[in-house]
């Protein structure tokens, strides 16, 4: 995106007309990646999944002369640009997030893992998963549980329930892991969350 710099572009608490709303609508202006507070005519904007990869942005500064005789130049001899480039992760990355959840006393109670994208793909992307015992032992504190879901093409995440079985027994809070993997092209940041089962006995 090309602007002519304003002495408050492109910082984001006083962004000014032109970008205003590119920062209202909680995109990232990679500039600010280089310099707090600089002005700038090219401006490269991105949204949270692309500035969650972003590897490194450089920019460079260019001014192309034309001869002041140039009648087709109507700035009279100058152009000013700062072209940039950004490199991101190829791969979108994958984790699991650790979650908790009160015991009960009879029955089962469903624990929820969130496992999310780092950003929204244009396939679908099949993630498996796994229960691994810890504190918490299979078939006595929670069903053990091994299966795949899908998350939709555009979407960023999905939940996987394990059941836990409630008791009367008065004990300490246990845990176990639920393990995940994704097919090719993903990375895995967090592969293993921890789901805690809290004693209300």
């Amino acid at each position: 995106m090309n602007v002519f710099p304003r002495s408050d572009d492109p910082v984001p608490a006083n962004p000014g007309d032109q970008l205003g709303p590119l920062y209202e609508a909680g995109l990232h202006n990679l500039w600010e990646n280089l310099v707090a507070e600089a002005q700038t005519l090219d401006n490269l904007f991105v949204n949270d999944g692309l500035y969650g990869d972003l590897i490194e942005m450089r920019a460079a500064h260019i001014n192309a002369g034309w001869a002041a005789s140039d009648e087709a130049n109507g700035s009279k001899g100058s152009s000013d640009h700062d072209p940039q480039i950004a490199r991101f992760r190829s791969r979108a990355a994958l984790s699991a997030a650790s979650a908790s959840v009160v015991e009960g006393d009879r029955g089962t109670t469903p624990l929820a893992f969130p496992v999310t994208l780092s950003r929204p793909l244009s396939r679908p992307m099949t993630v498996c998963a796994t229960t691994v015992p810890g504190s918490a032992l299979p078939t006595i504190d929670f069903e053990p549980y091994v299966g795949c879901k899908v998350i939709p093409a555009g979407s960023t995440g999905v939940v996987f329930e394990v059941r836990v079985r409630g008791d009367k027994v008065r004990e300490r809070d246990e845990t176990f892991k639920l393990a995940i993997a994704g097919l090719e092209g993903l990375r895995l940041i967090d592969a293993t969350a921890t789901g805690t089962i809290k004693n209300d006995d």
